[in-house]
């Protein structure tokens, strides 16, 4: 595969900031619901790459709850996972074990409508490779033949990291692959994570952030204009939106708290 690098879409960004977690659980689940059903409609499916953490988490439960599982077409939506760690499925650590106990299982997913990251623990190499045929078969092709999906869903470490693109790894100036592996050198492992060329293509990227612990990190990446976090970068050519509570925007100027967004 040739360099995937193109000149990012340096678009505003939208900015939605919750009275609380519980808040931002229902506008993300509610901007989720939106975007499934337009996609269902407009293109006959929905495809989702999910995050880890405890965050998104919170989110799985509420979609996997009567509100949502009556109100969105979970048979047309397809799940992907935006990064991994070098772990068994049903380890602890898993992003695979977690989204199915949030979610997966309690709506009867079909295994059919689910992709995991399979982490061939003798060879990262060929779980990345085997990843990007998967992406590049199911998903249709965006800007530059690169496959995109319907919507990324992200949070932000308090290191400034999102997936597992984490600061001062290889992967961060990975141009020509969709998917590799990575070792995390801090927490002496490996992860297999999107690139960001396959974030980029994404037409519609979230980021979710909550609580104070995360405040001075997004206060330096959307306040201060901090390039050198990696989440930075994430600046796709469709609709990237910041859903984060109040807690988290607390070191965040008046100026940007009050407004819907961020240039």
């Amino acid at each position: 595969m040739g360099s995937l690098a193109e000149k990012p879409n340096f678009k505003m960004a939208k900015l939605s900031i919750s009275k609380n977690t519980n808040e931002l659980f229902h506008n993300v689940a509610e901007y989720f619901r939106r975007l499934s059903a337009a996609a269902i409609q407009e293109r006959g499916k929905f495809h989702v790459a999910l995050a880890g953490g405890g965050t998104p988490g919170g989110l799985y439960k509420l979609l996997a709850s009567e509100k949502y599982s009556k109100s969105i077409n979970w048979r047309h939506t397809l799940f992907y996972f935006g990064d991994e760690r070098a772990v068994p499925l049903d380890h602890a650590q898993s992003n695979f074990r977690m989204a199915h106990a949030a979610m997966l299982d309690a709506l009867a997913i079909p295994a059919t409508n689910i992709f995991p990251l399979l982490t061939d623990l003798d060879n990262l190499e060929n779980s990345a490779r085997h990843y990007e045929k998967i992406v590049q078969r199911e998903l249709p092709a965006g800007g530059g033949h690169i496959p995109a999906f319907d919507l990324i869903l992200l949070g932000m470490g308090d290191d400034g990291h999102t997936a597992s693109l984490f600061p001062d790894s290889t992967i961060l100036t990975e141009q020509s692959r969709l998917v590799a592996p990575v070792y995390v050198d801090k927490l002496r492992s490996w992860r297999l994570s999107f690139t960001y060329p396959l974030i980029n293509h994404a037409r519609h990227v979230v980021i979710m952030v909550s609580g104070k612990a995360k405040a001075e990190k997004l206060k330096q990446v959307l306040a201060d204009k901090d390039g050198g976090n990696p989440i930075a970068r994430i600046q796709p050519r469709g609709e990237l939106t910041w859903f984060i509570d109040a807690d988290a925007a607390s070191r965040l100027p008046p100026e940007i708290r009050k407004s819907k967004l961020i240039e």
